[in-house]
């Protein structure tokens, strides 16, 4: 049996390129802090909207993944019939918090496994989930700082947005608005990057 597992050509050592490398790690670092602060915020929500005690929610929710909370924000929305413009400004925020999780999460869990490059590109990381069960299933992206930055600055609107969910405010809901003035929606940076082509391919069995 012969497997193929990568191809593209790259590079391990990274020594060639250390700015590449010291932009990348920093734009990881801030990215991981975003990603935190915008979870916080989205677990005050969830609480909020329960209209559960800090003591019961920590009970209820320790340990619920974004993509969980989200769900339980939906059901609650859908349940009690939540105004109109907090469930808009809520979707608005979750569709682009789920699409920013799928990567966060290859980020968080294949980055060290395949830190490398292309030696063309050294300012683009090739990021895999190389510990996928089965040959041919893992999938590859070309990740920059700026890939990177874009959904850090993303998270910033995103934790905004849901702040003004929870905590007493007087008056009608107002969702939040870069401009306060204003009425038009933060417009995404980040886009979902198309994954590497035949990243890995599914080895042949000789006979």
């Amino acid at each position: 049996m012969s497997n193929s597992k990568c191809a593209t050509p790259i590079q391990h050592d990274l020594e060639e390129s250390p700015e590449a490398q010291e932009k990348f790690e920093k734009a990881l670092g801030r990215f991981i802090i975003a990603w935190t602060d915008a979870e916080t915020e989205l677990y005050q929500v969830l609480l909020s909207y329960s209209n559960v005690s800090h003591a019961v929610g920590r009970a209820l929710f320790s340990g619920t993944r974004a993509r969980s909370m989200i769900d339980f924000i939906r059901s609650i929305a859908h349940n009690t019939a939540m105004d109109y413009d907090r469930k808009e400004d809520l979707e608005y925020v979750f569709a682009q918090m789920v699409i920013i999780n799928t990567m966060r999460d290859h980020l968080v869990h294949y980055t060290s496994s395949s830190y490398s490059y292309r030696t063309e590109e050294p300012q683009k990381r090739v990021v895999a989930n190389t510990r996928a069960s089965r040959y041919g299933k893992a999938i590859g992206y070309e990740i920059s700082a700026e890939t990177i930055e874009k959904m850090t600055r993303d998270l910033y609107g995103i934790a905004n947005h849901l702040n003004m969910h929870w905590g007493p405010r007087p008056g009608s809901f107002q969702a939040w608005r870069v401009n306060p003035e204003g009425s038009e929606l933060l417009p995404w940076s980040y886009k979902p990057p198309q994954p590497i082509p035949a990243w890995e391919k599914t080895p042949s069995h000789s006979s």
